[in-house]
């Protein structure tokens, strides 16, 4: 894994490998703000890769919910605009339950980490949130999701929520947020590319009357985040694979 940083265009690259000959294990979650592993949970750096690399991420979720496997990068700085991109292959999961579900990438707003706008009041607020699990008919694996939103048509618990199906094989996830102009202007952002989409004109989810002045980006989280009860003892341990996270302020990153 290595972490670029480009100043004013990238915040962190933290794919697991751009080396052919990495070597895969613990040493991969270096580049990394912080890498958890509870006694329950499993972390691993394994080969191959994903779309060519040496070495992706997997997870495991056991015990119980309150275990975590994951990662999380606090190189944003209260990032006003923000896009992320990962990719996931969920297909050990199998079709899962309507109740089985685990959060598996979210990005927060938090007051306390270095960086921060003392402007903008938040602590550990979920920005975005995918949760993988199955859909209502439970014929499909999805991402039920929220991005937030402080306007009235989501006054009781301020987020824009959003449904996405994860398709079979390794897929990519893009996403961009962009934080409103002022105090109750309701001109925020938020765009989603799904399953490898590669088209910046033609986003999946698109909402561009975001009420979310009060909220920036500080850390993404990626990996089992919060995997709840049914989904531990539903998939029995198995492995959830992801590679090549990446986020930027502005530019696209597989998008053209």
């Amino acid at each position: 894994m290595k972490k670029t940083m480009y100043k004013l265009v990238a915040l962190g690259s933290l794919m697991l490998s751009a080396n052919v000959f990495a070597q895969c294990d613990d040493t991969n979650f270096n580049a990394w703000t912080d890498a958890r592993e509870d006694q329950a949970g499993s972390l691993e750096a394994t080969a191959p890769g994903m779309a060519g690399t040496a070495c992706k991420m997997s997870v495991q979720a056991l015990v119980d919910r309150d275990q975590r496997a994951r990662v999380q990068d606090q190189s944003p700085q209260c990032e006003s605009s923000y896009r992320s991109r990962f990719m996931i292959n969920a297909d050990n999961m199998g079709q899962l339950a309507t109740n089985e579900r685990n959060k598996v990438y979210n990005a927060q707003c938090r007051s306390g980490l270095a960086g921060h706008d003392p402007g903008v009041t938040c602590s550990n607020t979920g920005v975005v949130q995918l949760k993988l699990q199955g859909n209502d008919t439970e014929d499909a694996n999805i991402f039920r999701s929220f991005v937030i939103d402080e306007g009235p048509a989501t006054a009781a618990d301020n987020r824009r929520k959003f449904d996405v199906v994860v398709n079979s094989g390794d897929q990519a996830f893009e996403m961009q947020y962009i934080r409103a102009s002022a105090p109750g202007a309701a001109d925020g952002v938020f765009r989603l590319w799904a399953n490898g989409n590669t088209n910046e004109a033609s986003p999946d989810i698109e909402f561009t009357d975001l009420q979310n002045y009060n909220t920036c980006i500080d850390a993404a989280n990626l990996g089992s985040v919060g995997p709840n009860n049914n989904f531990v003892s539903g998939t029995a341990g198995a492995v959830l694979n992801f590679d090549e996270f990446e986020s930027r302020r502005q530019t696209g990153i597989g998008v053209n």
